[in-house]
C-alpha cells in the first residue's frame, strides 16, 4: 500500500469514528478499532447523552510515519443544539493508526475539548505526552528535544543499546554533530542535515513536518548498522515555529540487508534515483572495455553552495533532482548516468563515431540542465560547468578519464562557469 492510500484510509477510518462518536453518541467504533487492550485511550468519555450534536466543520490531516503507520489529527467545530456553542474552541483529536490485514486500527486515541481533556484526570498531560508514548512503541530509541528549554531527553539504556555507549547532550546540534562525527559513515552525512534555519522555514510553510531517512553507523571497526530515523516536528500553539522535535531511531539492518539483495536498490543513489558512485564506476569500466568509442562527461552545478545558502538545502536537493531528471530524458541504450556525490555527476555516452554529431548531443544535454529558479524574492540562473573527454579506444580506465574531465571542468569554471570544455 502506498503512502497516499495509507493516509486516505487512516483519515477515512478516523473520520467515521468521530462522526459516530459525536453524531450518534456511540464510542464503539473507536473501541472496535483499538489495536489491542493496552492502547492508551484518553478523553473518550461518551458525549453527553442528553444533547444532540452537530459538527459544523472538520479538518483531517494525516502524516505517514512508516509503511504501516500514520498519525491522524482532526480539528472539529462541534456544538450542542440544546446548549448553543458549548464547545466554543472546538475539539482536537489525535489518533495513531496502524495497517493490519488491510484494515486500520488505532494505537493511541487522545481527545481534547476546549484545550482540556474530557477525562478530567488527564488534563495535566499534553498531547505530546501521548505522541511520545505512541512513537516510543515504534522504535528502539526515542529522543525528545524541547527547543525553548534547550533540553534533550532520552532513555540512557535505549541509547546504550543502539550506540554501545552512554552520553548526555544539551542541544540538538551537539547531539547530531557528535553522532555524525563518531558514528555515521561520511557518505551518509548529507542525510543528517535537517535543521538549517532556511530549511526549517520551508518545512513549516509546506507543513512538511515528518521526515524519514536511513543512514549507516559504525559501532566498531567490523560492525556496520543501518539506522532508520523518523523526525517529527511538533509546532507551538501559534503554528509558526517548532516547539519540540521527536527523533525515532530504529535498527533496520535486517530490513536493509534484504533490500540490498535487490541489486537495483543497492546500486541507486537515494536522492536522485540514478546510479550511485560505486555502480557508475563499475558500469563505465565495463563500457571502456567493450567499446571503441565513447564520451566521458563530468559536471557539477555552478555555485551550488550559494544555492543552498540562498534558498536552503531542501531547495538544493530539489535542484539535484530536477537536473538529474532533465539529463535522464536524453539517455539512450548503453549510456551511463550517475551521481558521484554532492553536486557532482558523471555521464558516459556511447559515441556515434561522428564527433560533430556527438558534440551537438553533448550540447543539447547540457542545455537541458539550465533554468531560472525564483524563491523568496530571489531569482537565480541555474547552470553547470562541464568537462568532456572523447574516448577513442586507447587503453585507459575510469580514473584516467575522470582526471582529464575534472581538469577540463575546472577550466570551464575558470572561464566564467556555465560552459563546456573538451579535454
Amino acid at each position: 500500500m502506498n503512502e497516499n492510500t495509507l493516509r486516505e484510509l487512516s483519515i477515512q477510518t478516523v473520520k467515521e469514528a468521530c462522526e459516530k462518536y459525536w453524531i450518534d453518541k456511540n464510542a464503539s467504533y473507536f473501541q472496535k478499532h483499538l489495536y489491542n487492550e493496552e492502547v492508551p485511550v484518553i478523553g473518550l468519555d461518551c458525549a453527553d447523552e442528553d444533547g444532540f450534536y452537530v459538527i459544523d466543520s472538520a479538518e483531517y490531516k494525516g502524516s505517514v510515519q512508516t509503511d504501516k503507520t500514520c498519525m491522524v489529527t482532526a480539528e472539529l467545530t462541534v456544538h450542542d443544539t440544546e446548549k448553543i456553542f458549548r464547545f466554543s474552541e472546538g475539539v482536537s483529536i489525535m489518533v495513531g493508526c496502524i495497517l493490519e490485514n488491510d484494515e486500520i486500527y488505532f494505537m493511541a486515541v487522545h481527545m481534547v475539548v476546549n484545550k482540556k481533556s474530557i477525562n478530567s484526570m488527564d488534563v495535566v498531560k499534553s498531547p505530546s505526552f501521548y505522541y511520545k508514548k505512541l512513537m516510543g512503541s515504534l522504535c528502539d530509541l526515542l529522543i525528545e528535544a524541547r527547543l525553548e528549554e534547550s533540553v534533550v531527553l532520552f532513555d540512557e539504556d535505549e541509547y546504550y543499546n543502539l550506540f554501545h555507549e552512554r552520553r548526555k547532550f544539551v542541544s540538538v546540534d551537539q547531539m547530531f554533530w557528535y553522532i555524525c562525527e563518531n558514528y555515521v559513515l561520511e557518505q551518509d552525512w548529507e542525510k543528517m542535515d535537517l535543521f538549517r534555519e532556511m530549511d526549517m522555514e520551508k518545512r513549516l510553510m509546506n507543513e512538511d513536518l515528518v521526515v524519514e531517512t536511513c543512514f549507516r553507523i559504525k559501532r566498531n571497526p567490523d560492525e556496520i548498522v543501518w539506522i532508520k530515523m523518523i523526525v517529527v516536528f511538533v509546532l507551538d500553539v501559534a503554528g509558526d515555529s517548532a516547539e519540540r522535535i521527536f527523533f525515532m531511531l530504529k535498527d533496520c539492518t535486517r530490513e536493509m540487508t534484504e533490500k540490498m539483495k535487490n541489486l537495483e536498490f543497492a546500486r541507486t543513489d537515494f536522492l536522485t534515483q540514478i546510479w550511485n558512485r560505486r555502480y557508475t564506476e563499475e558500469l563505465i569500466e565495463k563500457r571502456i572495455a567493450e567499446n571503441k568509442k565513447g564520451i566521458f562527461i563530468l559536471y557539477d552545478i555552478d555555485k551550488f553552495k550559494k544555492i543552498n545558502d540562498s534558498y536552503g538545502h531542501l531547495t538544493g536537493d530539489d535542484m539535484l533532482v530536477k537536473i538529474s531528471e532533465s539529463v535522464k530524458e536524453h539517455l539512450r541504450e548503453g549510456d551511463v548516468f550517475g551521481r558521484l556525490g554532492g553536486d557532482e555527476f558523471v555521464l558516459w555516452l556511447s559515441g556515434s563515431g561522428n564527433e560533430e554529431a556527438d558534440k551537438v548531443r553533448v550540447w543539447e544535454i547540457v542545455e537541458s540542465t539550465k533554468f531560472r529558479h525564483s524563491e523568496k524574492g530571489i531569482e537565480m540562473d541555474i547552470h553547470c560547468s562541464v568537462g568532456v573527454v572523447f574516448f577513442d579506444g586507447e587503453a585507459t580506465c575510469f580514473d584516467d578519464l575522470y582526471a582529464k574531465a575534472d581538469a577540463a571542468m575546472y577550466q570551464a569554471k575558470g572561464a566564467g562557469r556555465n560552459t563546456i570544455v573538451i579535454a
